[in-house]
């Protein structure tokens, strides 16, 4: 299961890429928002924390930080009131109808 979001870190080189750290952000941490909001300075790390086959964490500090913004954004008008009023007329009337239906026949 996907609990979190790996963010790398990386040194773009001219024969090879060196990897700096990473920074590992569990999804519940990330808020549902249409605008940009000021972001946060983290602390980039060296190695990641995998625990019974899934990453938990990050441990030993590079000494790199980094702003990131991040956020979801909902799908656009998924979330305003007319679409949710409608989906929610339109699951009401559905479930009537399934209630209406003899299904011992």
């Amino acid at each position: 299961m996907d609990t979190g979001l790996v963010i790398e870190l990386w040194n773009k080189g001219i024969l090879w890429d060196k990897m700096i750290g990473c920074i590992w952000v569990p999804l519940e941490k990330i808020h549902f928002s249409e605008q940009p909001n000021d972001g946060q300075w983290m602390q980039v790390d060296a190695d990641l924390e995998i625990y019974n086959g899934e990453i938990c964490g990050t441990r030993n500090p590079t000494g790199h930080v980094i702003h990131i913004e991040m956020h979801f954004e909902p799908v656009y008008g998924m979330f305003t009131k007319p679409f949710v009023h409608s989906f929610c007329d339109g699951f009401i009337i559905f479930l009537n109808h399934q209630q209406s239906i003899n299904w011992t026949t």
